[in-house]
């Protein structure tokens, strides 16, 4: 590193010139300086040596000069690092190594460049059998190679939500590339206003080598990610980020006239029980500028079996329905499942370019019986005087054959949630709450977690 008080001696050709003459006589002064000088005296007794004193005087002189010779070439070659770092000696290094040179990039400046990479949903839309994320890394693997030596690398993947794939200011391409080859995809949108949030930190990050600052953007410009609700804070944010920085743009988008999408799949608010209807629900929205006609929904179902790391599904039902440009329909199927057990139910259409968003899926646990239980706060030797007395009779089903689904209920009283809580309530699809007069922190948790894996409450 060249430090600023130094920097004058080499800011042109000629100067460090200069620099490195005046530092290769430095050598030759101290040697100069410190020569040793002998002063002569005549001994007859050693008249006998003198052949072999001159013999070794002539080697002496000659390790002399070649220890000259190495700490003027030491200094030499220092001060020629010292130039070969400032900006006016960049053309000699492109001249001196043609092959290093970048194919698309100008100039001699350094430049630190931020590639964003969008990784939502739509960019796994395929055209010709190529997804549009495919071209963007392959866009972006390009210019990493087309950038010169000097040039350095930030990587942004645009998701929701954002990340930042390599902060630094790598100069490492070969890094770079493995970093971009890695990249996938996600299976949600893009946050843009939050994507140019990391943008702006790293570009107050950048160090100040580079001279010049870019950013570069490789997406499919859909019109969700880039004018959606974000669109206020993210016009701010460009505006800002303009001050620091040029902008840039690939599109990889692929022009796809329609596209149907399930964007939602869910039981209508029913349990689902042996030989009983249960009515599933998906929501479809259609893209693009042309409507749909007769377009297949189908529905779709297997069990899944004890241990299996996957499941078989076979078709159960179908039904179309016409979708208008731009329009949104609810699909409503229903399915009588015969045997009790945990199923993977999927709705599926038609695949289009956008494979990803034609099929929507849910797990459905089908049963006989629903165990219920029923804790009572107000205890009473009467069972219609209890908290959950008239609760218990309303869930006695027993023999009542228009409901397939039996309730199993049973009843405590408060002293005993505690052993029930202990137990992780584990044996119960349901559990009723009534008038408890206080919670502990411990009852609430473990209510939560039996909440959050899938129990009633």
């Amino acid at each position: 590193m060249i430090f600023p008080v130094f920097a004058f001696l080499f800011e042109t050709p000629f100067a460090a010139l200069l620099a490195a003459s005046g530092a290769v006589a430095i050598p030759v002064v101290i040697h100069l300086l410190r020569r040793f000088r002998r002063q002569i005296v005549d001994l007859p007794t050693i008249r006998f040596l003198l052949e072999a004193k001159k013999v070794q005087e002539k080697r002496w002189r000659i390790e002399q000069w070649l220890l000259l010779a190495l700490r003027c070439l030491m200094v030499f070659l220092l001060a020629s690092a010292c130039a070969a770092a400032m900006p006016w000696a960049e053309p000699y290094w492109r001249k001196l190594f043609p092959e290093m040179r970048g194919q698309r990039i100008a100039g001699v400046s350094r430049t630190h460049t931020i590639l964003v990479l969008d990784a939502s949903l739509s960019m796994l839309a395929q055209k010709e059998g190529k997804s549009a994320f495919e071209k963007a890394r392959q866009n972006a693997d390009r210019f990493v190679q087309a950038c010169n030596p000097g040039d350095a690398i930030s990587l942004v993947q645009m998701a929701y939500p954002p990340k930042i794939i390599i902060n630094e200011a790598a100069e490492d391409f070969d890094k770079v590339r493995e970093e971009i080859s890695a990249m996938g995809a996600t299976h949600g949108c893009a946050d843009l206003p939050g994507t140019l949030a990391l943008v702006d930190a790293i570009l107050q990050r950048s160090p100040a080598r580079f001279k010049e600052r870019k950013v570069l953007f490789v997406s499919d410009l859909q019109k969700s990610s880039w004018l959606g609700n974000g669109a206020g804070p993210a016009n701010a944010l460009f505006t800002k980020i303009r001050t620091r920085a040029a902008l840039g743009v690939v599109d990889v988008g692929a022009e796809i006239p329609a596209n149907l999408a399930i964007t939602n799949l869910e039981i209508d608010g029913q349990i689902a029980g042996v030989s009983a209807e249960t009515r599933f629900i998906a929501k479809l929205q259609a893209f693009g500028d042309k409507p749909q006609t007769r377009v297949k929904v189908r529905l779709l179902a297997g069990k899944i079996a004890q241990g299996a790391d996957s499941v078989a599904l076979a078709q159960v039902l179908e039904e179309s329905v016409d979708m208008q440009t731009s329009s949104q329909a609810t699909v409503l199927l229903k399915y009588k499942f015969k045997e009790p057990g945990d199923y993977a139910v999927q709705m599926q259409l038609d695949q289009d370019n956008l494979a990803v968003d034609d099929s929507c899926r849910v797990i459905v646990r089908v049963s006989k019986e629903l165990n219920i239980l029923l804790v009572n706060g107000r205890y009473s030797a009467r069972d219609l005087e209890r908290s959950t007395g008239f609760l218990q009779i309303a869930l006695d089903n027993d023999g009542v054959d228009s409901i397939p689904l039996k309730f199993k209920a049973r009843s405590i009283d408060e002293p005993r949630l505690a052993d029930e809580l202990n137990r992780g309530l584990t044996n119960y699809d349901s559990v009723f709450f009534c008038d408890i007069a206080r919670w502990r922190a411990a009852e609430a948790k473990t209510v939560a977690e039996y909440v959050r894996k899938g129990g009633g409450a």
